[in-house]
């Protein structure tokens, strides 16, 4: 089984999008596997990544329109795979509060 690290705070500007990155392309190279999805609609980590917005994404993903395989990209490293955001990503808040159980929505 995988270990899953999650970089959260409400306040911008503290390095969670930098120190998701720069880790999870550190344990790539040592050749560990890694899956860096990003869940900000700002899409950072994705053009950080070098990965443009395209379809499907994240939010295709949460919303069940696109299996985890169509949103996975490739990166430089093989190891190293990136599920993008892109700016609708913004209107999933909206569209879960009627979601039963939303907070536990994606475990």
């Amino acid at each position: 089984m995988g270990k899953v690290y999650v970089f959260v705070n409400q306040k911008g500007g503290v390095g969670k999008t930098t120190s998701a990155v720069n880790i999870g392309a550190y344990l790539a190279e040592e050749g560990k596997s890694v899956l860096l999805v990003d869940f900000d609609s700002q899409a950072n980590l994705s053009s950080g990544m070098g990965i443009r917005p395209l379809k499907p994404g994240v939010y295709e993903l949460i919303s069940g329109s696109a299996p985890i395989d169509k949103t996975l990209r490739s990166t430089a490293l093989a190891t190293l795979k990136v599920i993008p955001a892109r700016i609708d990503l913004s209107g999933a808040a909206v569209e879960l509060i009627e979601q039963q159980d939303r907070d536990f929505f994606l475990t």
